[in-house]
């Protein structure tokens, strides 16, 4: 299966809607090095092999370094879902989460290591909520 990565100016554009749909904050990155290595860390080769091998490890990778990061002005977590669920989309996998689940679910990742343990913690949650759209 070929994946389908956002792009630096795709993450942009999301921290852009997500501020423009909650009027709330400024639409500024923030960190344009940051960026750059969020954009590259889920595609990551090391001696031949992916670091992050399934695209539930690439989901919670992305979803995980936005929050963290700080990389733009205001809207980080908001991005960081929207962009682990439209990456997921763009793979032909909805994410079937409820909103309130969605808030929930966020809040702990907040408060959570920024580690790969967390990842693989995480990745399942993206498998057990997500259904194929092929």
């Amino acid at each position: 299966m070929t994946v389908r990565y956002l792009t630096k100016d795709e993450l942009i554009a999301i921290n852009q809607y997500f501020i423009k749909q909650t009027g709330k904050g400024s639409a500024a990155v923030v960190d344009q090095d940051g960026l750059s290595a969020i954009v590259e860390q889920p595609q990551m080769v090391s001696y031949g092999h992916e670091v992050y091998r399934t695209i539930w490890l690439k989901a919670a990778c992305l979803l995980q370094k936005l929050t963290k990061s700080r990389v733009f002005a205001d809207g980080n977590i908001g991005t960081a879902y929207l962009s682990a669920v439209i990456f997921l989309k763009l793979n032909h996998i909805e994410f079937t989460l409820s909103a309130s689940d969605a808030r929930d679910f966020m809040f702990d990742r907040m408060f959570s290591p920024d580690n790969k343990d967390q990842m693989i913690y995480i990745a399942p949650a993206f498998k057990f909520y997500s259904k194929s759209t092929e």
